[in-house]
């Protein structure tokens, strides 16, 4: 018995999409199906300053009021057992109490109790805290630098630093703290525009190195190299902080630290 429906095609009427199911999903959510490419990259290559401020880029500092960025800080947790500990890699877990970079700060937190005013809770502060953090410090300092020596960025001996001034690339001139002044002014006169840093002890430097002491360093590279000055950037920041805490302001050219981490010690302690 023939039916009274007129006939119709077989199958849908829709046009198939070329672009399969993620162009039909991008079609419905009127996505464009240009979208740019995402460039994936690794914190190495990313400036430094960039890579700390993620989650937030500034803290305020317990004993002075001020804020300032987190990298420049120094951050302190405290123990399940109630002890103060220093995190100078900003990684331990739990809520940080923050302190500029020098002595007076940690005195005045230390003085005034702030670091159980800030934690809300009983806290044991070591007595040779100051001492630890600037420990803390220069062991960063040597490890960085330690990267940068296995990377073969570093070049020591005032032979070898003197030649690297006059024919190769130096991004940083770095000096021991207790070096003799006369080689260092030989140096300067060579390359007055390289910027120097000069906060770790010639044995401190040394032990980059595997030697007993060392005076003379330069760091070699070029601002085309992005990983590579990620590094330095991290070499001149971990510097930044232990010449702030060592008192060594003028020698580090620390003109880009945030205000309130350099305070008179009169206006701390009182």
């Amino acid at each position: 018995m023939q039916s009274s429906w007129p006939p119709v095609p077989i199958g849908s009427m829709m046009k198939t999409n070329p672009k399969g199911a993620r162009g039909k999903a991008m079609e419905i959510l009127k996505i464009p199906s240009t979208l740019p490419r995402i460039r994936r990259s690794t914190d190495i290559h990313k400036p430094l300053s960039k890579t700390l401020s993620r989650g937030g880029g500034e803290r305020r500092c317990v004993a002075t009021g001020r804020s300032g960025p987190k990298q420049e800080l120094i951050r302190c947790i405290v123990a399940p057992n109630g002890q103060l500990v220093p995190d100078l890699a900003g990684k331990l877990p739990g809520r940080g109490i923050w302190l500029a970079c020098n002595r007076n700060a940690v005195f005045t937190a230390t003085k005034r109790k702030l670091f159980t005013w800030s934690a809300k809770r009983s806290v044991s502060v070591p007595e040779d805290l100051a001492q630890i953090i600037e420990d803390g410090l220069v062991e960063r300092a040597i490890s960085t630098l330690g990267l940068a020596r296995r990377a073969g960025f570093l070049v020591a001996g005032m032979a070898k630093v003197e030649a690297a001034l006059r024919t190769a690339g130096v991004m940083l001139r770095i000096e021991a703290r207790d070096g003799a002044a006369n080689g260092q002014r030989k140096l300067n006169a060579l390359a007055p525009n390289i910027k120097l840093l000069s906060s770790l002890s010639m044995a401190e430097l040394g032990r980059v190195f595997g030697r007993d002491r060392v005076v003379h360093v330069v760091y070699l590279g070029s601002n085309e190299q992005t990983n590579k000055s990620s590094l330095l950037e991290r070499v001149q920041l971990d510097y930044a902080r232990l010449a702030e805490f060592r008192g060594d302001i003028n020698r580090a050219g620390l003109e880009n630290m945030p205000e309130g981490c350099i305070e008179p010690t009169s206006e701390l302690i009182g």
